[in-house]
């Protein structure tokens, strides 16, 4: 007999000593198994929170699409725009990924929940693909309950959150994050989603341009297209063979011919599979335990049972979808990639694993066969000149490669053009690598195992606070049946746990073998040969590969060790640290040193009732300054130092720049075991260039970062300059440039920086000089120009588990190693160009009274998306204006979303964000669409700035507007949940130059002086072009259209009047000439 009310058990005994949390998972009489997390009571504030504000950088890698709902950006925080055109080449405002990383800052006073249902797109009826995908847009659309499909996205927005979902192979996941007083009835309204949803038809039709949106917007991703290939090269009949995307074909073209009612269908397959059995929630907050369960209890509870299955609502899969278990004969498969690119994976089918996550022992060969070191299958490569990167592995992001069918493990290459057509002999050396792991006469090595242990237990012991949504998103997802987790291991999952079980090791090697192997290619090398008659184009993407046996002959070679001489074991990590004391706390006040130049440096509450003080500027030199500050709110044995090296040689000239952008691949190529032999003892580093300086970042255990920071410095200086890696860098770095702008809405950007940045190379410009650049070049650039003493200067900043003596100390060990690289700086043969600025600067846009239109095609032939980013400039301003554009963003978030994207449906891609441009302040409105031609996409925007969200602004209630500056105001005075995170905001005053370490206490004081009105003049000033400070009249309006090459066009000037059209930009280059400067 059910009980009436839900069994309970605590976890809160299996938790990280660092971890202080509380735990309690429960089961409802339904079925529905919940884990509820309640933050740490200590720390527990009364009010309301918001989503993380820290300073937001644009990220530097495109991530990965998945089947997920948009995530609104988020309110609070400025993006920082980064001119490295080489390096920034992601973009994710308003991107289609939830998977905000592990890494990110916990959210101290916010609530979260995330409900994972056992049940994803491997379950698609055959004649419907895309169908769980679907029906996970559709529940958010409205409830018998809550009917207005945007009531749920309203109130989280009111309350600083934002909803999302993600439709991956065997789950689906919703989520949504909001301030934590409002918790209870957020989560009323969430499971209102599965207790009765209203499926309307107006909103099915929305909702599938939406769908459509996605599909488009990731047509030219090559990780999806080859997935895609994946899928359509599977042993027939599996459930694997999914198109988990769907698109208006899928959905609704192929439906209607066969005579299927997709709204039919998809209530049959929610009623089917959406069993409280199935879903696992997570729920988040800092209410009490017994609060949360009760509300989860009265809400979740009445979740029906499903019609068919409740008792087993995941559909079973068949055991395996590739290799020789499923008849499957080895194959090459050769696909044509987007971008410029050579990249090979080797595939082999395991059996499923996930019941072996105790011991993780894809973990030991993943070690073995990965490592960067001496005999490595990555120096091997290198030294014959067919690879430069290795990963090795098991996935376990997506589904795809890790599932109850079975685990796909992976080696991955980026090869070079050789190593295109040695692909067979670059796989044989991978086996030769297996060969060697297997049969050493001294068996396998148990102190692997047990390294790889105890770096999982330290990460456990010191964990670092998470966001409370990707603590929700990651229990949710590992409480799900088919993982066999055991509860009690729940949070520590990630931990290697027990004696080294070679036997169980030794068991997957049996299944990589030559017969077992799958090799993928992509190379546009390729492009040539598509159109043989052995070429086809996948069903979906249109991607074209080819697929072929491969010959018995190459197979028998690989059977045949080809001499292991060069082949070595990992060696043992000389970073593991093996202290872990907190250094004793000094008193902040017994340092009398100031900020720095214009710092501001009085103590500010950190939001526990303490004062916390800022940095303190401790030593300097003629060549460098050094802050530092002692740890005094997280008390955990780590360490957090930055470098920041000012070197204008980099900018002097397009050559030297480039020059600068090889040797910085070179040492980073020098520096790869160490990089390996880090990650893996807890420890991280960074080394880019960023706008005019080179930036080095270090983070992890206090005992071994030292150590670090030498080995690193030692080989910035001096890193080998070899023919054959610096060939090998050189390309890379004209693949990276050609690459670049692929994505229309990363074009955008770099053809608004390329306007906005006073000091910037262009990309066609880099690639000419690329194209001239020999290694004597760099070599010169080395030794002569860049460390030339008097031209680099150093800043520094040491925060964390240290003392000021032991900082200063790590501070004189970089300057002596700087020093004396400079002392052996070769005289210059030619004279030296003047001295660039050593700070960036921004161009001063003119008022114009519809703004400048800087248009240009996209990249790709195929491409049918077009980008459009509206950019208002405000200008360099005090902490008022920098208030009011924050709040601006905040309010316009939801109304533009909901507008544009799903009643307009203008694309997948809607978002605003405040921008700070080498500090000179702006606002962004853009939008990419494959539906909707560019001019038509800007007059939507002008529409919704001009009528739609003015109209808004003006019916704002004074209630609803204080509520909005409340949350700004709780949120900035949030204490920094981790030391990277308050590292982070330290690091950004010293980079700046600006010192305001405490800039979030200034805006909560200028939020006191913000008002509705104000407001309101402040939006037709930026953004209406009726401002009354400048005597012209107009908006500092920049407008950036790509069009895709394969869209529709329409000029936005053929779409207005002649009054109402903007001035077009014929040469960017040109007109930046004329522009001013923001110095």
């Amino acid at each position: 007999m059910a009980t009436t009310t839900p069994a309970s058990v605590s976890l809160d005994e299996f938790r990280s000593p660092a971890d202080h949390k509380r735990y309690r998972v429960v089961t409802l009489p339904n079925g529905l198994e919940a884990l509820l997390v309640q933050n740490d009571p200590s720390a527990a504030a009364s009010d309301d929170g918001a989503p993380d504000a820290s300073e937001e950088r644009e990220p530097e890698h495109e991530p990965v699409p998945s089947n997920s709902r948009a995530r609104r950006y988020s309110f609070f925080s400025t993006a920082s725009d980064a001119s490295d055109t080489g390096d920034d080449d992601g973009d994710d405002e308003g991107g289609n990924s939830d998977e905000d990383g592990d890494a990110a800052p916990a959210n101290t006073h916010h609530a979260a929940a995330c409900l994972t249902v056992g049940v994803g797109s491997m379950a698609d009826p055959k004649d419907v693909r895309g169908l769980a995908h679907y029906l996970e847009h559709m529940l958010f659309m409205g409830s018998e309950k809550y009917p207005d499909e945007n009531a749920f996205e309203a109130f989280l927005s009111t309350h600083g959150g934002y909803s999302n979902g993600a439709t991956e192979c065997e789950s689906t996941r919703f989520l949504f994050e909001i301030g934590a007083r409002h918790l209870q009835p957020a989560l009323d309204m969430f499971a209102q989603f599965f207790i009765a949803p209203l499926f309307k038809p107006e909103a099915l039709e929305r909702e599938l341009l939406a769908v459509e949106s996605e599909f488009n917007r990731a047509r030219q991703n090559d990780y999806v297209r080859l997935q895609q290939i994946q899928c359509a090269t599977c042993a027939p009949g599996h459930a694997y063979d999914s198109f988990s995307w769907g698109n208006r074909e899928s959905l609704q073209t192929i439906p209607a011919a066969k005579g299927i009612d997709v709204r039919d269908a998809m209530i049959a397959f929610y009623r089917r599979y959406y069993a409280p059995r199935a879903m696992k929630l997570c729920v988040y907050g800092e209410d009490s335990l017994d609060d949360m369960e009760q509300w989860v209890f009265e809400s979740f509870g009445k979740i029906p049972h499903a019609t068919q299955n409740d008792d087993d609502s995941t559909p079973p899969l068949p055991s395996v979808p590739f290799g020789v278990a499923v008849g499957q004969e080895p194959a090459l498969v050769k696909v044509v990639p987007v971008h410029k690119m050579h990249i090979m994976h080797v595939y082999w089918q395991l059996p499923p694993l996930l019941a072996s996550y105790k011991q993780k022992p894809w973990e030991y060969l993943s070690h073995a066969l990965g490592h960067e070191g001496e005999g490595s299958i990555t120096a091997v490569l290198k030294e014959r000149g067919w690879g430069t990167y290795v990963t090795v592995g098991i996935s376990e992001s997506d589904g795809y490669e890790f599932g109850s069918f079975g685990s796909l493990f992976e080696v991955g290459i980026t090869l070079t053009r050789e190593g295109v057509a040695h692909w067979a002999d670059v796989v044989h050396v991978i086996f030769d690598a297996l060969d060697f792991v297997g049969t050493q006469p001294s068996g396998m090595q148990p102190w692997i195992f047990d390294e790889l242990k105890t770096s999982t237990e330290m990460a456990f012991l010191f964990m670092e606070q998470l966001e409370p949504i990707n603590v929700c998103r990651r229990l949710s997802h590992l409480l799900q049946t088919r993982h066999g987790v055991d509860r009690r291991d729940l949070l520590r999952y990630d931990t290697m746990q027990g004696d080294f079980d070679e036997p169980q090791t030794r068991m997957l090697l049996e299944y990589m073998t030559p017969r077992n192997t799958r090799v993928v290619v992509l190379s546009h090398l390729f492009g040539d040969q598509q159109e043989s008659p052995e070429w086809r184009a996948e069903r979906w993407f249109g991607a074209k590969y080819s697929l072929s046996p491969i010959p018995n002959a190459v197979l028998e070679r690989w059977r045949t060790p080809s001499g292991q001489d060069e082949l070595r074991d990992p060696c043992r990590n000389p970073f593991m640290p093996k202290s872990f004391d907190v250094i004793q706390r000094v008193d902040a006040e017994s340092d009398t040193d100031d900020c720095g130049a214009g710092g501001v440096c009085s103590s500010s509450d950190d939001g526990r009732g303490k004062r916390a003080s800022a940095p303190s500027l401790v030593h300097t030199t003629h060549l460098s300054k050094l802050w530092f500050k002692q740890d005094d709110a997280f008390f955990v044995p780590k360490t957090n130092a930055n470098f920041l090296l000012c070197l204008p040689a980099i900018t002097r000239s397009v050559a030297d720049y480039v020059c600068a952008r090889i040797y910085v691949k070179l040492v980073n190529d020098a520096l790869k075991q160490v990089y390996y032999q880090a990650n893996n003892a807890n420890l991280e580093f960074e080394l880019a260039i960023r706008d005019l300086d080179l930036e080095v970042t270090f983070a992890g255990f206090s005992d071994s970062l030292g150590d670090l920071v030498r080995v690193v410095f030692r080989t910035l200086v001096d890193a080998p300059i070899l023919p054959a890696t610096f060939a090998l860098m050189r390309d890379e770095l004209a693949r990276e440039y050609r690459n670049l702008n692929l994505k229309p809405s990363m074009k955008a950007r770099y053809l608004r920086l390329q306007l906005l940045e006073r000091t910037s190379f262009s990309v066609e410009d880099s690639i000419r000089a690329l194209a001239d650049v020999q290694m004597c070049d760099v070599a010169r650039f080395r030794d002569a120009v860049m460390w030339r003493d008097g031209d680099v200067t150093l800043r520094s900043l040491v925060h964390g588990n240290s003392s000021r003596d032991d900082a200063i100390a790590l501070q004189l060990s970089v300057e002596s190693i700087l020093s004396a690289r400079m002392l052996q700086a070769l005289p210059q043969s030619v004279p030296v160009p003047p001295k660039t600025p050593t700070r960036p600067h921004t161009t001063e846009l003119p008022l114009t009274a519809n703004g400048i239109l800087l248009r240009d095609m996209s990249e790709h032939d195929e491409e049918t998306n077009s980008a459009v980013e509206v950019y208002y400039q405000i200008g360099k301003c005090g902490y008022e204006h920098h208030a009011y554009a924050l709040l601006l963003n905040q309010i316009m978030q939801e109304p533009l979303f909901h507008h544009l994207r799903t009643i307009q449906q203008l694309g997948y891609e809607v978002y605003c964000c405040v921008r700070d441009t080498h500090g000179v302040l702006g606002f962004s409105i853009a939008v990419q669409s494959a539906s909707h031609a560019s001019g038509d996409i800007a007059v939507r925007i002008d529409s919704f700035v001009h009528a739609a969200f003015l109209q808004h602004l003006q019916e704002l209630s004074a209630k609803t507007f204080a509520a909005h500056v409340a949350t700004l105001q709780r949120h900035k005075s949030r204490p920094d949940a981790q030391l990277s995170a308050e590292t982070d905001r330290y690091w950004e005053a010293i980079q700046s130059r600006r010192f305001d370490f405490f800039a979030e206490r200034e805006i909560v004081a200028a939020l006191d002086r913000c008002t509705l009105p104000g407001l309101i003049e402040c939006y037709g000033a930026w953004l209406l072009a009726n401002g009354e400070s400048d005597a012209d009249g107009g908006a500092r309006k920049l407008r950036v259209h790509v069009v895709g090459k394969s869209s529709h066009f329409v000029p936005l000037e053929k779409l207005v009047a002649e009054d109402d059209a903007p001035v077009i930009v014929k040469s960017l280059h040109e007109y930046k000439k004329t522009l001013t400067c923001h110095c």
